[in-house]
């Protein structure tokens, strides 16, 4: 999969159900504009989910976080956003 619409780019990965997305990013002279998420261009790429939360956390130095997985019927997916690193 390497889908692109005006505000993204979906590409799988190797891992099964994992699908990378790079967010376009609006700048001008007030600053940054960055829209992480839009049902319409998810459902376009085949992305038919609907995110129940959303968090965003730091951490220190060395810090390593996971996610927990969860089987039905108590699974739902997962929008992980990464600020800042090498991909």
């Amino acid at each position: 999969m390497n889908i692109i619409t005006n505000q993204f780019t979906f590409k799988s990965t190797q891992v099964k159900n994992v699908i990378l997305i790079d967010k376009s990013k609006y700048q001008d002279d007030r600053g940054t504009f960055i829209k992480s998420y839009n049902s319409d261009a998810f459902k376009q790429a085949g992305l038919n989910v609907e995110f129940q939360e959303s968090y965003y956390s730091t951490s220190k130095k060395n810090v390593l976080r996971g996610m927990h997985y969860q089987k039905n019927p108590h699974a739902h997916a997962k929008l992980v956003q990464v600020v800042e690193g090498v991909s």
